[in-house]
């Protein structure tokens, strides 16, 4: 990406929580998986070297995670990968509390795929969320609008990428995502010492790699793996 497409980037991330992009190519590849049964999880072969070619290795999203956090101590570290199912009757957050660019997400939405955001929702002070049933959070609606969160469509005909804030409130009309989460070093860093503190320390977080994968080589390409 050029210096100005990066800052652009950058800038619409900051303000509005999200940045999006089509891109036909990624559609065509999540379409090949699964017409072969392929899994994405990072715990087989296939999902770790999807993540590794279309996402490591990707020079627009690495350029704007770098905008995001350009000194060593704030580069990104990924922390979860998963799924996100199509869930139109609910807007859901993956992440409470945190400074801003602290937790992102990296979401692959497949052809035919449409998701709304709520911009600025990511920093709107006082703003009630509840615990959801799959170990998200949830907003209402009408407090969101109220308060100036814009609901913004994002439609994917040929696929395409979302780089998000984890405080974003999102709706995920059709079609499942395929999602890798990110935390900052020093926060990740910092979240480790404190469970190592705690008494009731909060579920793991890390990547669990396949057997044949070389741990070392995984941790310098910037993972967090399960030990």
């Amino acid at each position: 990406m050029s210096n100005t497409s990066v800052e652009d980037a950058k800038s619409g991330f900051l303000e509005e929580g999200f940045y999006q992009f089509e891109d036909p190519e990624i559609g065509s590849k999540i379409e090949e998986m699964r017409a072969h049964h392929l899994p994405f999880s990072m715990s087989e072969e296939t999902g770790l070297d999807f993540w590794r070619k279309n996402i490591r290795y990707n020079t627009k999203i690495q350029d704007i995670l770098s905008a995001l956090g350009p000194e060593p101590q704030s580069r990104y570290i990924l922390i979860y990968q998963g799924f996100l199912a199509p869930d139109p009757a609910h807007i859901q957050t993956s992440q409470v509390g945190g400074k801003p660019t602290d937790y992102l997400t990296v979401q692959a939405w497949p052809k035919k795929s449409k998701v709304t955001f709520y911009s600025r929702s990511h920093t709107t002070p006082g703003l009630t969320r509840i615990t959801a049933p799959n170990t998200l959070w949830e907003f209402g609606e009408a407090q969101l609008l109220q308060k100036g969160c814009e609901a913004k469509s994002c439609s994917f005909e040929q696929g395409g990428w979302v780089i998000a804030d984890g405080r974003i409130g999102y709706r995920r009309e059709y079609e499942r995502s395929y999602v890798w989460a990110y935390a900052k070093l020093n926060v990740l860093e910092q979240y480790l010492e404190e469970q190592r503190k705690s008494q009731t320390p909060g579920r793991p977080v890390g990547v669990q790699p396949p057997a044949s994968c070389d741990v070392d080589e995984l941790v310098k390409l910037g993972v967090h793996v399960l030990r």
